[in-house]
């Protein structure tokens, strides 16, 4: 057992001391506390250590609400308030800037979320011995009956499946011998409105009846289930077989009807998104614009109001073909839906349009650089990130043309370690 005075948070959120100048990562310990720990892994220029006995507790901690914090994989922040949790978010946003992009600039403190719990509008929880999340790094499953990262709804639907699986004695899935027939639970549930789905190995899933009449308490809801037989971690796979209730969840935001199914990809914090939305439609003024890394085109459709033309960019089929669903449906007319590679798409974009904005929103590795190299004579570049360094990456290269106009980091995963972060940039004068 070590004692030891925490003197920073690390990346992770995890306290960072110092044992013979060797730094020290510990999980749920916090900065100014004084600590016992107890070292559980060395791994050559750092350690990391598990913490044993809080001695003097930090001012910011705080009880956490949940009873399976620091066992399941979900939260990692539950223990500091939550606005010390945006101050050390804005904080990450900023030295990651510095360290990876060399960038000094300002970054705007961080965006509250309106609720730092139960704000999750999607849930995916691993079915086994129980229903509920892995633990850190593993596929074993903690049992939980309620999530305090999810809605009511989600929370709601999580206990009346457990309790159906063990009234009918449900087979479930050993993520450790890879045999069994229920996987994952997925619940998507947005404004009262309910998708259930329950990835299987086989479609033969029995008193799939009684689990309809169940599901009814939840008000509109769908089930549907999905099979999956691939050896790996991707929950979802590409066959649907929808049982009862609605196929697809419809909303109506900026003026703008759309709907969503469970493969759909939606912003788990939806207050979070209308706040970054609003922002970004700010930011865009008028002439073309083009959406890389669009989805489904909901926002490809918000900025159609402000632009003369938008090009929406995305390499999945089905989410373009939901895209022009939606132009169409909304009758807009300004929107140009293109189905394809930003890799191989964007560089021949840009070369025919004189002056646009363009507005990014890769995955978590950030763009290629075929797609930077391209963007560089835009004449404003609005970046959504969901991973800092990825976006440092990038702004490393953005900023030999353009101008940071301004970070502002979005708390859309309160009591976790991820952020998200808009940047707008300019192009530089001549």
């Amino acid at each position: 057992m070590e004692k030891v005075t925490v003197i920073d948070l690390g990346m992770n959120g995890e306290g960072i001391a110092r044992i013979d100048n060797k730094v020290v990562f510990i999980p749920f310990a916090l900065p100014d506390e004084e600590i016992e720990i107890s070292l559980s892994k060395d791994k050559g220029k750092f350690s990391t250590g598990k913490l044993e006995k809080v001695i003097t507790a930090s001012k910011n901690r705080v009880e956490p609400p949940c009873p399976y914090f620091q066992h399941c994989g979900g939260c990692n922040l539950q223990h500091l308030q939550y606005d010390q949790q945006l101050k050390f978010k804005t904080s990450l946003v900023k030295n990651t800037l510095q360290k990876v992009g060399q960038i000094n600039c300002e970054v705007l403190p961080c965006i509250a979320s309106d609720m730092p719990y139960n704000y999750r509008n999607k849930g995916a929880f691993p079915i086994s011995i129980g229903v509920g999340m892995f633990t850190s790094n593993s596929h074993n499953v903690v049992d939980i009956n309620y999530c305090y990262l999810m809605n009511e709804n989600i929370n709601k639907c999580l206990q009346l499946v457990k309790q159906w699986i063990n009234q009918y004695k449900i087979k479930t899935f050993n993520f450790q011998t890879r045999k069994g027939l229920l996987k994952y639970l997925v619940v998507r549930s947005v404004k009262q409105q309910t998708l259930v789905c329950l990835v299987c190995t086989d479609y033969n899933i029995p008193h799939l009846q009684e689990l309809s009449e169940v599901l009814k308490s939840l008000g509109e809801y769908g089930l549907a289930l999905n099979k999956n037989n691939q050896n790996n971690s991707i929950i979802l796979g590409k066959e649907f077989k929808y049982i009862s209730g609605t196929t697809s969840i419809k909303l109506n935001e900026f003026d703008i009807k759309y709907s969503i199914d469970i493969a759909s990809f939606m912003q788990v914090n939806n207050d979070i998104k209308l706040k970054m939305y609003k922002d970004i439609l700010d930011n865009v003024g008028g002439g073309v614009v083009i959406d890389a890394y669009a989805g489904a085109g909901l926002l490809s459709a918000v900025v159609a109001s402000k632009a003369d033309k938008v090009i929406s960019v995305e390499i999945v089929p089905q989410a373009s073909d939901k895209a022009r669903q939606l132009v169409k449906q909304n009758n807009i007319k300004n929107v140009e839906v293109i189905n394809g590679d930003c890799t191989k798409i964007i560089p021949n974009l840009t070369k025919d349009v004189k002056e646009y904005t363009v507005i990014l929103d890769p995955a978590h590795v950030g763009c290629s650089e075929q797609v930077i190299s391209a963007v560089k004579s835009a004449s404003k570049i609005i970046y959504i990130a969901c991973n800092p360094i990825a976006l440092c990456k990038d702004l490393k290269e953005l900023t030999k043309t353009h101008n940071i106009v301004k970070i502002q980091p979005y708390d859309m995963f309160p009591q976790t370690k991820h952020i998200e972060t808009l940047a707008v940039l300019q192009l530089k004068q001549n």
